[in-house]
């Protein structure tokens, strides 16, 4: 492990792994722990400054302004038993779009 991590860390690239919202088999339609932790997760999501949400289970999250937001998001997933994954970025990426736009920057 990078001993720097704690004073480089910039950005927290998390995914939540969970199951699809309805188990296929069920018939009583009750929601699962993963629809309770996903709704949890959208009360808090538009508080947090500069995080970018790239799934229902994915964030980037500037650990400047997004620490409580983290916090609250392990603390959630441990409730619900929801596995959580986190890799901690000295930057932020360069995100690559594929296929790129067909937009030529010509008619822009």
């Amino acid at each position: 492990m990078n001993e720097n991590l704690v004073t480089d860390a910039k950005f927290a690239f998390v995914i939540a792994e969970g199951k699809p919202p309805l188990v296929p088999d069920r018939t009583d339609r009750a929601p699962t722990q993963w629809q309770f932790f996903v709704g949890k997760v959208r009360e808090l999501e538009s508080l947090t400054e500069g995080m970018q949400k790239i799934h229902e289970n994915v964030w980037l999250i500037p650990l400047a302004t997004g620490l409580p937001f983290l916090t609250k998001l392990i603390e959630w997933a441990g409730s619900f038993g929801v596995s959580i994954r986190i890799l901690f970025l000295a930057e932020a990426p360069i995100w690559i779009k594929y296929p790129p736009d067909t937009k030529s920057t010509a008619e822009a």
